[in-house]
């Protein structure tokens, strides 16, 4: 899905436009990962970010 912002009055409040959040779930679609979204309206926003990394063999 592209990025749309619903309130564009929230860049000229937070100075951001929101693309961040869209660059990081196309970077996790990328990597076979899972991102995660619980917000409150008028409240507040968390994000958390599951990937499966293999570890380096010595």
């Amino acid at each position: 899905m592209p990025f749309t912002q619903a309130d564009s009055s929230t860049t000229r409040r937070f100075g951001g436009t929101g693309l961040g959040l869209s660059i990081v779930r196309s970077l996790v679609d990328m990597m076979g990962g899972q991102l995660e979204l619980q917000s409150q309206p008028g409240k507040s926003s968390a994000f958390s970010v599951t990937l499966t990394l293999e570890l380096p063999q010595p």
